[in-house]
């Protein structure tokens, strides 16, 4: 009958990240530089920003 519809995060017309998802990546991009900055390995700095983010209830990964 109906179409059941999903809203991605992902637009598979572009290739690119849409909505909350766009948004976390940059808070995520933005908390991995300041961690290199403070001298942490670029894979560890992302992995660490990850974490964080997903502890964070208010501003997990897909928080928004």
């Amino acid at each position: 009958m109906f179409k059941k519809t999903t809203f991605d995060g992902f637009s598979q017309s572009t290739g690119k990240l849409t909505g909350r998802d766009k948004d976390a990546q940059k808070r995520l991009d933005k908390r991995a530089e300041q961690l290199q900055a403070e001298g942490a390995p670029k894979v560890e700095a992302t992995k660490t920003a990850r974490e964080e983010m997903r502890d964070n209830p208010r501003k997990d990964w897909r928080g928004g």
